[in-house]
């Protein structure tokens, strides 16, 4: 492992090849018994089946060990499984306080004592602060940049780092998939875009992980979607089937452009 700056601590230490997603998304992703083995890659260039991963040598040993124990374990742990076990998804349901709107159930606090949502949020913020503060440069045709504010990259170091708070003045959205075998999908963190004209400038990225979707927004956020950051009481999450369907309609328009290549050329999918 090579020497350097960690970036977390900023202390000198030997560093881990860092993933921007955890390594354990990946293997979710794949079909080991199909004829289409490893992830399918959409971008507007290129269709293509492959088992490239995100990762560069960023964080100590120490660091990444704060990520697995803060966070990374649990949603594994807890995200869907091939046998249709979705455990995060069933403690979600078991919270007591529900309401529907027109695009899911919204739960809050208190929620049932299996739903961590502390490890859920710590998750959150770990990807969306490992995209924004470093180059993944050798990974540019896997995904586009998601920079945050150097003031909000900085906060979220200091939460990371159990010295600090969550960002102000930000609010962090999460949705968790109502289906009962969500597809197996990932998008990597992502800066989104307006859904109209009419939509107030909001700086926003999201990814999203099987089952799960997370959006961050800072600068210019309006007090009503702070109002429903998890970060604040009563703590709400969405349950909805829209997470599917925004990665696959994402997907579909991608598609348009995107050609084909390498083995899946000869595949019907």
């Amino acid at each position: 492992m090579p020497e350097g700056v960690c970036a977390l601590c900023h202390q000198n230490a030997e560093l881990r090849d860092s993933h921007l997603i955890p390594k354990g998304v990946y293997k979710a992703l794949r079909e080991p018994d199909h004829v289409i083995r490893h992830p399918i890659l959409v971008t507007a260039a290129a269709t293509v089946q492959s088992s490239e991963q995100v990762s560069d040598y960023l964080l100590c040993c120490r660091c990444e060990l704060i990520f697995e124990q803060n966070g990374e374990d649990w949603v594994l742990r807890n995200s869907p499984k091939r046998s249709g076990k979705f455990p995060l998804r069933d403690a979600l349901l078991r919270s007591s306080v529900k309401s529907e709107i027109p695009s899911g159930i919204i739960c809050k606090a208190p929620h049932d004592p299996a739903f961590d949502m502390e490890k859920l949020i710590y998750f959150a913020a770990s990807v969306f602060w490992r995209a924004s503060v470093h180059d993944w440069g050798g990974s540019k045709h896997l995904m586009t940049p998601a920079p945050l504010s150097p003031l909000v990259e900085g906060q979220l170091r200091r939460f990371l780092l159990g010295i600090g708070p969550f960002p102000a003045r930000t609010s962090l959205l999460i949705s968790v998939s109502a289906g009962q075998h969500p597809r197996p999908q990932c998008v990597f963190p992502t800066p989104m875009q307006k859904s109209s004209p009419n939509v107030p400038d909001i700086s926003a990225v999201a990814f999203c992980t099987p089952g799960l979707q997370f959006r961050f927004m800072w600068d210019n956020v309006p007090e009503n979607s702070q109002s429903v950051s998890v970060i604040r009481p009563p703590h709400a999450v969405l349950l909805t089937d829209r997470v599917e369907d925004e990665i696959f309609e994402n997907a579909s328009h991608l598609r348009l452009t995107s050609k084909v290549v390498g083995s899946l050329g000869d595949v019907s999918f």
